[in-house]
């Protein structure tokens, strides 16, 4: 069993575990509700097996993803509205991200690849605020995605016993890229705490502990200091402050399993090492950029250093149409680590690792992308009727996007946060039907 840092596995190990993944997933499929939402989600939870199974059938379940999203959209034609702000700045960022590849003069085909990845968020947007489903449904779906989640650990716990620790591979979710392994832990517990309105039980703790799984199977930093930062908020006494004493006492355990567990944390380097917080914060400061290297690691790597430098291009280039439009998504998002370390860049950043998702996005859609996709995201959340939810997912969002990557982008992830948003959203509604239904009785009877 691998336990490297940075480990790509390959050869028979790695067939034999996206085999089980891929025969655990089709029975998975075989008992699963056959509506086209759920449909949806479980191809959106597979895309990373696709990707693995080669390049026919990565475009087949892209194109079954898209697919599924239009019929969903088309079950609203009867009832549906066109929302005017959440259009237009869709619209603006269209001609913005069009405009881009053309004068980039990127393939089409790649190009609307990575359209879909605005396209589909959007469609499903539009369909839930035309109340698509109720309340109910929409429990039965995020509990659907709790189970994919769920699902995920089990694939963890494969691939502890085929191919080992690796950032890259993420259950049957990511085959090349391991971001959301740092996200689906806290998508879970958001679920969970939301659909319970805080009033988590036992089993459940249970199974959020065991998401966390998926983090260190993947090396993942980042988890061990956003999830205690996550169930504070939670449980503070702006939100549910009873709770609070729990998550005082839970916050340090998570911090501590964390940091012996992920072996760029710790003194020793290894799985299971020394716990030292002070080493922890070092060690995490000096990756990010954001102290002097203490710890071997080049200054020029780390995605706070990176966002300072992509800063200052920008002021010193702010009248280059490129600053407005950017360089085209292929430059980022169609070329690998290797390749992009081999060109010499404009912006003088010869890592790609040390490109947020914010640079990243700047690189390839320019300034005005990075507008019109903030404004679309943050209207996105701003729509739900729960201020407490809107205000941690803008948050949450803007933290992840300027100082992390871009993981939202990934399917699973977007539309599951859509869902709480809509969920949460019918709930006031259907408590606000209910208090008028017991208005109008009392007003009768009296």
């Amino acid at each position: 069993m691998n336990t490297e840092v940075g480990y790509f596995p390959v050869g028979p190990n790695l067939i034999i575990y996206y085999t089980i993944v891929t025969l655990i997933g089709s029975l998975f499929f075989i008992y699963l509700r056959k509506d086209k939402f759920s449909i949806l989600l479980f191809l959106m939870f597979f895309n990373g097996v696709s990707s693995y199974w080669g390049e026919f059938i990565d475009t087949l379940f892209k194109f079954l993803i898209l697919a599924f999203t239009i019929l969903i959209y088309l079950d609203t034609k009867n009832t549906s509205y066109i929302n005017l702000t959440s259009s237009i700045i869709f619209v603006l960022f269209s001609m913005t991200f069009w405009f881009s590849i053309y004068s980039n003069q990127n393939p089409f085909l790649f190009a609307f690849s990575q359209y879909t990845k605005f396209l589909i968020p959007f469609l499903i947007f539009t369909s839930l605020i035309n109340h698509l489903f109720d309340k109910q449904m929409l429990s039965y779906y995020l509990r659907l995605v709790v189970n994919l989640i769920l699902l995920q650990v089990l694939f963890s716990i494969t691939k502890f016993f085929t191919i080992g620790f690796s950032e890259s591979v993420v259950g049957s979710i990511a085959f090349l890229g391991g971001s959301s392994a740092s996200i689906l832990p806290i998508l879970g517990y958001l679920i969970i705490y939301f659909l319970n309105d805080g009033k988590i039980k036992k089993s459940e703790i249970i199974q959020i502990a065991s998401m966390l799984v998926i983090s260190i199977m993947s090396f993942k930093r980042i988890i061990w200091f956003l999830m205690p930062a996550v169930i504070l908020i939670l449980n503070s006494r702006f939100f549910f402050s009873r709770y609070l004493k729990y998550a005082i006492i839970v916050i340090p355990i998570i911090l501590y399993v964390g940091i012996r567990l992920n072996p760029t944390l710790n003194k020793e380097k290894k799985i299971w090492g020394s716990f030292d917080l002070a080493y922890a914060i070092d060690y995490a400061q000096d990756y990010y950029g954001m102290e002097d290297n203490k710890h071997g690691i080049d200054k020029s790597v780390g995605r706070f250093g990176g966002n300072i430098v992509m800063i200052k291009y920008i002021l010193a280039n702010i009248d280059n149409y490129k600053t407005w439009f950017g360089y085209g998504p292929k430059v980022i998002y169609g070329m690998v680590y290797e390749d992009y370390a081999k060109t010499k860049w404009p912006w003088g950043i010869s890592d790609k690792g040390s490109l947020t998702g914010a640079a990243r996005f700047f690189i390839s859609y320019g300034l005005l992308g990075i507008i019109f996709y903030l404004s679309l995201i943050i209207y996105f959340f701003n729509y739900c009727t729960s201020k407490n939810f809107t205000i941690i997912m803008v948050i949450f969002f803007l933290f992840e996007f300027f100082f992390y990557l871009d993981s939202l982008f990934y399917f699973p992830l977007i539309t599951s946060f859509l869902l709480i948003s809509s969920f949460l959203t019918e709930s006031d509604h259907s408590n606000y039907k209910s208090t008028i239904s017991k208005y109008k009785l009392n007003v009768f009877t009296y």
